[in-house]
């Protein structure tokens, strides 16, 4: 049985960008640009983590008549 599924999840899901950071930049502050990029992909995880689960909890439950 095919199910056409929302596409929610796919758009908060989408990558951060990498920082601009180049070879001559101070070190610090690229590390200081890598850093809030990792936080920020983590914050996209968490929010797709969370999108995952709303949405097999609403597939899950029982329909509605």
């Amino acid at each position: 049985m095919a199910v056409n599924l929302p596409t929610a999840c796919e758009r908060v899901l989408k990558a951060p960008a990498l920082p601009p950071v180049a070879p001559t930049d101070d070190a610090r502050a690229a590390f200081v640009k890598d850093d809030a990029a990792l936080i920020k992909a983590r914050g996209v995880i968490f929010r797709g983590r969370r999108c995952l689960v709303e949405q097999r909890a609403l597939y899950a439950a029982p329909a509605k008549r």
